[in-house]
């Protein structure tokens, strides 16, 4: 690739389930589980401690920015 080209096109995995704001929101009073909130919170955690490992700071994390797979795993 040239400079002067345009960068290549990013890629992002379809989440059908929706983000984890809206995710949140369509739970009984807004509220989830303590067994599922354990899950998501270690799996941002560990989301969080790779990138930090790779040298790279997220400076936007927030429920509208994580995708949930319709399992539950946030991406």
């Amino acid at each position: 690739m040239s400079p002067k080209s345009d960068p290549p096109p990013a890629l992002l995995e379809l989440c059908p389930a929706g983000d984890f704001f809206s995710f949140l929101q369509a739970q009984k009073d807004e509220r989830i589980a303590e067994p599922l909130a354990r899950q998501c919170g270690s799996q941002i955690a560990a989301a969080v401690a790779y990138l930090t490992g790779l040298g790279v700071m997220h400076r936007n994390i927030k429920p509208e920015a994580v995708c949930v797979h319709e399992t539950a795993v946030l991406k």
